[in-house]
């Protein structure tokens, strides 16, 4: 099977080592295509090296994209070295060679590498002549942007709603929402709009809600939901699942920690024995700490979904967990960061959203 960067599809195994092969080979091929701010630029005005804060593997892959602080201004063609790979041609938008210029120094722009050159995308110009970018942090409708060839590439990616804390003064923090994203789709390959609905956060003792983009029965992307911690009126509530590649995070119960999504979810912590786990796979979220007496309340730890909310006792909280690149989770009696951050106890999760992003 040929890695895409998506989950594992009918052409692999199903179960075992195998199964686990392939799932490493995905997330491999899909950490190399998630965006990043390129660091450490240096070199010279035309001549730019920079360094990217994952493991790239052998050789650039078509759709990776990103942003890039330029160090200084270009005074001619200019070619791009990445984490010491081969150097590659920076073009325009519209795939014209740099003449000098069109580079500033301090400024941040967009970059696309189309499989041959890297194309960018200055940010001090409307983004109509280049990049088609439409967010949403609330339900509403993509429409497919007009003047672009069928064969441009989009780029899409979202976070769902983190879970909201339990509610009682020993209650347990909620699961981090996921993060998902795709980037093997052209303009040809989507409807004239589609759908969007944002993972809402959920309240106290309420799992986050899932971020999908479709139209009709057609999916093109899910990001899934954290659990809730759990509230009950008593002692030793456990904390809420982060949500997983492929299904919601469990919620978290008197005496009981909600399991952690397939794949990648943290468990959440489970009372009077640990903390909230963190996410084990680059999208899911991190579990909600347990709450009560002699309960370890910390959130678990997140890279792209959102991070594990903090659990309570009798008033004194757990550390949330943190996410790199999704929203942080809450303290006790504090919401989780947007997006996608499992609440804290008595608090609520962080809303998911969504971004849909068309290149020329």
């Amino acid at each position: 099977m040929a890695n895409d960067g998506l989950v594992p599809d009918g052409e692999t195994s199903t179960s075992g080592a195998d199964y686990m092969d392939d799932v490493k080979g995905e997330l491999e091929e899909g950490l190399k295509r998630a965006p990043f701010e390129l660091t450490s630029v240096g070199g010279t005005a035309n001549a730019v090296t920079c360094d990217k804060p994952v493991q790239m593997g052998a050789s650039l892959v078509r759709g990776m994209c990103g942003f890039i602080t330029w160090d200084a201004a270009n005074t001619g063609a200019v070619t791009l070295t990445i984490s010491g790979l081969s150097g590659v041609d920076v073009v325009s938008s519209a795939g014209a060679a740099l003449a000098g210029g069109e580079l500033a120094s301090g400024r941040t722009d967009m970059w696309f590498f189309d499989g041959t050159d890297i194309l960018v995308f200055p940010s001090n110009i409307a983004t109509p002549a280049s990049v088609n970018r439409q967010e949403f942090t609330a339900n509403g409708t993509w429409t497919k942007p007009t003047g672009y060839d069928g064969s441009a590439s989009v780029l899409m990616f979202g976070w769902a709603g983190g879970g909201g804390g339990g509610s009682d003064n020993d209650g347990g923090g909620g699961g981090g929402g996921a993060y998902n994203r795709r980037d093997d789709l052209t303009l040809d390959d989507l409807p004239s709009s589609l759908s969007v609905t944002i993972g809402s956060g959920g309240g106290q003792d309420t799992a986050g809600g899932n971020t999908i983009v479709y139209n009709g029965a057609t999916n093109y992307l899910v990001a899934y939901g954290g659990g809730a911690g759990g509230g009950a009126t008593e002692s030793q509530n456990g904390g809420g699942g982060g949500a997983g590649e492929f299904a919601k995070g469990g919620n978290g119960s008197f005496g009981g920690f909600g399991a952690g999504g397939d794949l990648g979810g943290g468990d959440g912590g489970d009372p009077g024995t640990n903390s909230g786990l963190d996410a084990s796979t680059p999208f899911a979220g991190g579990g909600g700490g347990a709450g009560g007496s002699n309960s370890t309340r910390d959130g678990g730890r997140a890279i792209f979904g959102g991070g594990g909310g903090a659990g309570v006792n009798d008033g004194g909280s757990g550390t949330p967990g943190t996410s790199i690149h999704g929203g942080d989770g809450g303290a006790a009696g504090e919401n989780g960061v947007i997006p996608g951050g499992g609440g804290g106890a008595e608090a609520s999760g962080a809303r998911g959203e969504a971004v849909i992003i068309v290149f020329p």
